[in-house]
Formats: C-alpha cells, structure tokens, sequence
C-alpha cells in the first residue's frame, strides 16, 4: 500500500496535478511514518523549494537544479534529494520535459555544496549556484 500511495504522490508533484492533493498525499505518507521521519522529506519540501528558487534572480534551467537541490539537501537526506531529482528527469522523458544528464549534474553539485560544507544557508546556494551556473 505504501508503494501505491508513494505513486500517487509522485504523480501529483510532478504531473501538475494540484499542489493541495501533493500535500494531502504526502502529510498522509508522512504520518503513517511518524512526525520526524526524513524518509519523504524531500518530496514535502521541493514546492517549498521551486517557490523559493523561481524568486531569485536567475533562471537558468541548471541554476534551478542546483539551488533546488542544494535547498533541499540543507533540510534532508542527501541520498533522497538525489532521487527526487533523478525522477524529475525520468518524468522528463514521458512528458514535454527535457531530460539531460547536464540536470543531474546540476543536482549533485548542489547536493554536494552541501555535503562539503561549501553552502549552509539559502542564500549561499543561490550565490555558489549562480557563480557555477550563470547565463553567458
């Protein structure tokens, strides 16, 4: 049934289908995991984080990929924030997306700003990201 519920989630994330239905799902597969559970920490936060990184100011697709992930690495598991991002780019091959390593590698490098103790804040995300990722 986990499994089944996990599903669900995904799809609403990330087929658009409402972010309310997103937060139903995931507050319901958290719960049944208990209050400080890290195991869907990463889903309940990307809306958090993609609001966060579409107010700074560059857009760059990979600019996105990093800050996201390096956003959510700040408040979960590195391991799972990996996996959120490499979904992303599998739903990226159903849709209208465009799937590419080069976001994956945007993904681990904002994981590993973290990791290395290179970024410990939001701000310091955007500002690596930015320096790493900047329209040319």
């Amino acid at each position: 049934m986990k499994a089944f519920q996990l599903i669900a989630v995904l799809v609403s994330v990330f087929m658009g289908q409402g972010q309310a239905k997103a937060d139903e799902g995931i507050e319901a597969l958290i719960s049944d995991h208990g209050q400080n559970s890290k195991l869907f920490c990463a889903l309940s936060n990307v809306s958090e984080a993609k609001r966060w990184v579409e107010n700074q100011t560059n857009q760059y697709d990979k600019f996105k990929h990093c800050s996201v992930s390096c956003f959510l690495t700040l408040r979960c598991n590195a391991t799972e924030v990996w996996m959120v991002g490499a979904l992303k780019e599998f739903k990226d091959l159903f849709d209208d997306g465009n799937a590419e390593v080069a976001d994956l590698r945007a993904d681990e490098y904002g994981i590993s700003l973290v990791t290395k103790g290179k970024a410990g804040y939001d701000a310091e995300c955007a500002r690596q990201c930015d320096a790493k990722y900047q329209v040319k």
